[in-house]
Formats: structure tokens, C-alpha cells, sequence
């Protein structure tokens, strides 16, 4: 993983990101419906094309999760771990680079249990949607009370993290919850890290960080 220029910074709250419609569950929960089988179309090979390092500079996305003040003090008690452990501290100057090595981390531990998936545009949707979610007991990460965790991120990570939620969700058929968002999702994401903390020092060991 290079690190590259930054050539423009886009602002997303990934709380309002998204057309103002609001999908119906019913649409959600029907992303997984068998369709009609239609005519087959030839197409060319899908080739696989492994991404190298380059100086070209590259777009980032500062987004925006509003998550529990304590949720981010067990993200970064993670990270200063994790940095004692591998002892890549110059290449993990802020929370940045944890939550994009955990991305990446996590894309390939849910890729080798046959549950990581591509979220559709209607997914993302849905829980990108405007207003506010029902009320949770398990966790308290909704605006109001908490506290905004500002990550400056590549397009290729908030990709995949988007992609983890679906995965996460399918896996416990639970694609419909309407807890769900970018925010909610964060708590999962953390105590991923930390139940996979081991293998997650280990893939940091085997693919370094420039």
C-alpha cells in the first residue's frame, strides 16, 4: 500500500450521502430474489489487473461517521497497540491508516470464509438514506449523542467498507435492518479488529505500508 498525493479532498457525510429518496425495505430485502433467467450475452474475459504502486496523486473523501466518544477511544487504544506490536509507527500516523488496513484486512478475512460480497447501489442507498434511525438499545451512536470522527479516506476504502456492511448483514440475513448505517456499522468494525487482532498484526507483518 503506496502513499500518494493528494490532489483534491471531497467532503461526504456518509449519514446524507445519496439522492434524496428513501428506498423501501420491501426493495431491500428483495436484492437477493432469484430473476428471470435472460438471453446470454457473450463478453470478454474479466482479467484480473494487480494494482501497483504509483506517484500519480489521487482523490480522497473526507467522510464523516458520528459514532460514541468511547468507540473511538477503543479504535485508537487499538491502534497504538497494534503500532507497538508491529512497530510500524511511521506508517500509521493517525487513525487513517488503521481503519484502511482493517478495510483491506477485513475484505480478505470475509473473502476467505465465502461471505464477502459487493453491495448494490440500492444497498448503499438505503443506508446512506436522509432522517433518523429507530432507536437502539445494543449500541448509542446516533447524532445527538455522539461524536464526529472526521477520516479522510481513498474511494477504493470507503468502497469496501460499504461492501463489509453488506457482507456483514448478508451473512446473518439481516440485509433489511434499518439500524444499519456507515455509523452503526462502526462498532461492528471495531470489534472485528479487535477479535482478529492477532492475524491483523500478522497481515500487517507480511504486506508492509510504504
Amino acid at each position: 500500500m503506496s502513499k500518494r498525493k493528494i490532489k483534491k479532498e471531497e467532503v461526504v457525510d456518509v449519514e446524507t450521502t445519496g439522492p434524496p429518496i428513501n428506498p423501501a425495505l420491501a426493495d431491500i430485502q428483495k436484492i437477493n430474489t432469484p430473476k428471470k433467467s435472460e438471453p446470454k450475452i457473450e463478453t470478454a474475459p474479466k482479467v484480473e489487473i494487480p494494482i501497483k504502486s504509483s506517484d500519480e496523486p489521487t482523490t480522497r473523501q473526507s467522510i464523516n461517521l458520528v459514532v460514541n466518544p468511547n468507540l473511538i477511544f477503543q479504535f485508537e487504544q487499538i491502534l497504538n497497540k497494534f503500532k507497538g506490536k508491529t512497530e510500524a509507527y511511521f506508517s500509521y500516523p493517525s487513525k487513517v491508516q488503521l481503519f484502511e488496513t482493517g478495510c483491506i484486512y477485513l475484505e480478505k478475512n470475509f473473502k476467505e470464509k465465502g461471505m464477502y460480497f459487493d453491495a448494490p447501489n440500492k444497498f448503499v442507498l438505503f443506508v446512506s438514506r436522509k432522517g433518523k434511525r429507530p432507536q437502539s438499545e445494543e449500541r448509542d451512536v446516533r447524532k445527538g449523542s455522539g461524536k464526529a470522527m472526521f477520516l479522510n479516506l481513498t474511494p477504493d476504502t470507503i468502497t469496501i467498507y460499504y461492501n463489509l456492511i453488506y457482507s456483514f448483514l448478508k451473512d446473518k440475513n439481516d440485509i433489511g435492518n434499518e439500524y444499519y448505517s456507515a455509523s452503526y456499522f462502526f462498532f461492528d468494525f471495531v470489534n472485528l479488529l479487535e477479535n482478529n487482532f492477532e492475524a491483523l498484526c500478522q497481515y500487517e507483518r507480511d504486506f508492509p505500508r510504504d
